[in-house]
């Protein structure tokens, strides 16, 4: 299996080390980034991945190629790799911002959208997905198949997709910031060093996930802490108000933004230009 992916940023490099660590046998990947020495980093971690100069290279030498550039990028690289494409290739963007249905229009192959997460990298969470009309049902297995190696495909439309986002590809930072805050209210309060009170809520919070993947709901788990009167539900009592306001702000901020950087049509930012691509190229794959 040969694999493209146009841009090892986060998200690339991500799907790419995910992948090749997952997968019974390891897919052959070609790819294609703005730093040379990102991408040189990248490679020798994953033995497979042969680099290219330019994003066209990429989609000559792949049939699948994950497009893991922002919305305003995207179209730029587009340009580019479209003389290249047929109806056999099949197109996965990671921008969340970007139309699917707007891309098929621009070209002659098949056209999903993923949004994946940092916890495809432990082989878990969820993958959302989006497929263009194209994209019949065998495609869409096929796809399917290969990214249930690293996480759980789960379908979404676009007016789910920035909350389903938030909650699963953006959840993990989130939920990171919530155990740090947690763990500097707990150092200032003389009694524990930040560092020693970070490793507590991890070892809880990892015990936590395993009820949870035992068939404990998070109700149950506050209901069988929290005795009545105690100082679990003194503390709930704090947290509950303040935490229902905090994720409404949440919310609204990430919707906000996602509004605003949404490209508008003909909008683009030109940053693959053809002839200022590094990489290397390793020869016929």
């Amino acid at each position: 299996m040969r694999i493209g992916c146009i841009g090892t940023g986060t998200i690339g490099s991500m799907l790419i080390e995910a992948l090749s660590s997952k997968l019974p046998e390891p897919p052959d990947f070609v790819a294609c980034n703005r730093s040379r020495d990102k991408i040189a980093a990248l490679a020798r971690r994953v033995p497979s991945l042969v680099m290219v100069a330019t994003a066209a290279e990429v989609a000559q030498r792949s049939q699948t190629l994950f497009i893991c550039v922002k919305s305003p990028d995207l179209d730029p690289v587009i340009d580019q790799i479209r003389p290249f494409l047929s109806p056999d290739h099949v197109l996965l963007i990671t921008a969340s911002g970007f139309e699917v249905e707007r891309l098929e229009h621009r070209v002659p192959a098949r056209v999903g959208k993923i949004i994946p997460s940092i916890t495809q990298l432990a082989g878990g969470g969820a993958i959302l997905t989006q497929y263009g009309p194209r994209m019949d049902r065998e495609s869409c297995r096929s796809v399917d198949g290969l990214l249930s190696f690293i996480g759980t495909p789960l379908p979404v439309t676009d007016d789910q997709i920035r909350v389903y986002a938030d909650l699963t590809s953006c959840g993990p930072a989130f939920f990171a910031a919530i155990l740090q805050a947690f763990a500097r209210a707990a150092s200032a309060t003389g009694r524990i060093g930040a560092g020693d009170a970070e490793h507590l809520l991890q070892l809880t919070w990892n015990a936590t996930a395993r009820l949870f993947e035992n068939g404990i709901t998070p109700e149950d788990v506050r209901r069988r802490v929290s005795v009545p009167g105690g100082v679990t539900e003194a503390g709930l009592a704090v947290l509950d108000p303040g935490a229902d306001t905090l994720f409404r702000d949440l919310f609204a901020a990430t919707q906000a933004h996602h509004l605003s950087h949404r490209p508008s049509p003909g909008q683009t930012r030109d940053k693959w230009p053809d002839t200022d691509r590094p990489g290397t190229s390793s020869g016929p794959l």
